[in-house]
């Protein structure tokens, strides 16, 4: 019973809302030492004033509170600063309405509640219950000046004005030292918060900069290892090709297997270095563009030819379409635009195991083209479509496994659309296939002639 009674009264705590907390535990603290005070003074005030009235405003105040109590655990914090806020001011000027008016101490009081409602929520407040407190006591100016108010209470004596004002100015005394060592701790809270953001900031920024140069590193490793395995590695395929072509003379079936998966493996492995050193070039910006005039039906019947092997080992189907409408000769990085159809192309040959790839291209308007790949493959799940293109990373690891590949032909392709200008979209469906669709700026031998 204690604890929960211990739980109630302790000030809630939102972790969220640092300013919130603050005021929560003011008013907290306030509303209690209201309920407390109201309970001391109403019961000797039943022994010294015959007006039952006045105690019994003093016990609906103190329930008031306790409503306000619960209003603050349920979140409603500024809703019950400026509730309490608004009640202690509507107590006190009907106490000093009550208290004859300007005879009354009780008036002193409104410099407490305005305190009170400024420090908890801020100007706004303050100054609405001050402008309040400016036209009750105007009016009591008037009605004091027409007798409009009731004759003072026989125990309204000097010496209990005195008491009462005594304990307002007790009250604000306290309430200002409370708020200021409120405001002391906040203060000494936020200049800790800052010093450790400051020391965060700082470990951040070594981190972020042995980040970069731990990718420097990784990009300039990646490229000088490339670079020097592609060297062996060529004088290997180019012997395997001619031992293949049995140059050196006629061979055993058996040999002429492994030759040619010699010859196979090299070529993947060339296709895998080959990634590698574009995407340690993307990685260092020193990609550049180059515009020739190249012919679109050239560049995909090309990546047709070279894959068609491939794709029908597999039993698949390589379908083309050219749009009609489409310049013949366009402007633009020929290399990487067929690096980019035969990316697509590839990629959608390893996933797809029974069916047919289609690779097209179409006419969008005057001033875009695009190029279009589809195929029946495994497809993609829709979490994992704002991955696919992010380097060396596939679907899962056992996609990996089970199709091989280091993940970067798609962040390869995603990164030269994006480098030419151009736009990506995917639509794909789990067990069905997918579709690549890159929209490319529309540039014309024509129109780079007259741009010159």
């Amino acid at each position: 019973m204690i604890t929960r009674i211990r739980t109630f009264f302790a000030p809630p705590i939102f972790e969220d809302d640092e300013e919130k907390t603050r005021i929560a535990r003011l008013l907290n603290i306030i509303l209690i030492t209201v309920m407390a005070l109201v309970m001391v003074f109403s019961v000797p005030a039943l022994w010294m004033t015959p007006e039952f009235g006045r105690v019994l405003i003093e016990l609906v105040l103190a329930g008031w509170a306790f409503v306000m109590l619960i209003l603050l655990r349920r979140g409603y914090v500024r809703l019950a600063g400026f509730l309490f806020s608004l009640t202690l001011w509507a107590v006190v000027s009907y106490g000093t309405y009550e208290a004859g008016g300007f005879r009354g101490s009780t008036m002193s009081a409104y410099f407490g509640i305005i305190l009170i409602a400024e420090l908890l929520l801020g100007a706004w407040s303050g100054a609405i219950i001050g402008i309040l407190s400016i036209i009750v006591t105007g009016w009591m100016l008037i009605a004091s000046g027409r007798g409009w108010f009731p004759p003072a209470a026989e125990y309204a004596t000097l010496t209990t004005f005195w008491v009462e004002f005594s304990t307002v100015v007790v009250g604000v005394v306290a309430l200002t030292s409370l708020v200021i060592n409120s405001l002391k701790k906040a203060l000494a809270r936020a200049r800790h918060n800052e010093k450790e953001l400051a020391k965060k900031v700082k470990e951040v920024e070594i981190l972020a900069n042995k980040a970069i140069e731990a990718n420097e590193f990784k990009t300039q490793l990646i490229a000088r290892v490339s670079h020097e395995l592609r060297t062996p590695l060529g004088a290997i395929m180019g012997m395997s090709e001619m031992l293949q072509q049995e140059i050196y003379g006629p061979m055993p079936p058996a040999q002429k297997e492994v030759t040619e998966r010699i010859v196979n493996n090299s070529q993947a492995l060339e296709y895998v270095f080959a990634e590698l050193l574009d995407q340690s070039q993307i990685d260092s910006g020193q990609l550049v563009l180059k515009k020739d005039f190249y012919s679109i039906r050239q560049i995909i019947e090309t990546v047709h030819n070279n894959n068609l092997m491939k794709a029908q080992n597999k039993g698949l189907s390589i379908k083309v379409e050219i749009d009609p409408n489409l310049p013949t000769i366009m402007v633009g990085d020929a290399r990487r635009i067929e690096q980019i159809v035969s990316n697509l192309a590839i990629n959608a040959i390893k996933f797809t195991k029974s069916g047919h790839i289609l690779i097209s291209s179409c006419y969008v308007d005057n001033e875009h083209w695009a190029l279009r790949v589809v195929d029946t493959g495994i497809g993609i799940p829709e979490d994992m479509k704002p991955h696919i293109f992010e380097p060396f990373r596939q679907a899962d690891e056992s996609i990996k496994r089970e199709y091989g590949g280091v993940g970067l032909g798609l962040s390869i392709v995603k990164q030269l659309v994006t480098a030419m200008n151009g736009s990506m979209k995917i639509e794909s469906t789990v067990g069905k296939g997918s579709s690549f669709t890159v929209v490319f700026p529309l540039q014309t031998a024509v129109s780079e002639i007259e741009g010159q």
